[in-house]
């Protein structure tokens, strides 16, 4: 019996550590303004097709003007001027920061700071910043994003993503 009592506050704050831990996920899980705009940036610097997705309607349902890609046309043309891959133009946003802006119920403007490095592969970015090769750009953007059916899109002008 003094053996149970002796591991009791241990088995106790392990308990409580799951039980915060499955709360912190389920919060987590909430679709925010914030949450969509940094999904957007990461795509868009990585050059991803499925940010797409994370465009309002405006920008998406006319079915003759495909804006995303137009605009991956236009890197992977310069990245052929340059005589580079279209692997050579991606970057990984890294010390993400965020400051959310509500303007009303189904509006918000987030202005997203963050240091941008060119990423070929995942691998890349990570050896380039430990061997301190290659260079690193500052982002400081301010997007919009609105609320349509119930989740959060991004649409306004953002990057140089001609929209």
């Amino acid at each position: 019996m003094a053996e149970l009592k002796r591991y009791m506050p241990v088995a106790v704050a392990l308990i409580l550590g799951v039980v915060l831990q499955g709360l912190l996920i389920l919060a987590d899980c909430r679709y925010t303004p914030t949450k969509a705009a940094v999904q957007f940036s990461k795509a868009y610097h990585r050059l991803d097709p499925a940010m797409a997705k994370l465009l309002c309607k405006k920008y998406t349902a006319d079915d003759t003007d495909d804006v995303v890609g137009d605009f991956l046309q236009k890197i992977s043309l310069e990245a052929k001027e340059r005589g580079l891959g279209l692997n050579y133009m991606k970057y990984i946003l890294y010390h993400i920061e965020t400051h959310t802006r509500m303007i009303d119920d189904a509006t918000a403007e987030v202005k997203l700071t963050a240091k941008k490095r060119v990423a070929i592969n995942p691998i890349y970015a990570l050896i380039g910043r430990f061997f301190l090769i290659g260079k690193t750009y500052e982002v400081d953007e301010r997007i919009s994003v609105v609320k349509e059916d119930g989740r959060w899109k991004v649409c306004e002008n953002v990057f140089s993503l001609s929209l």
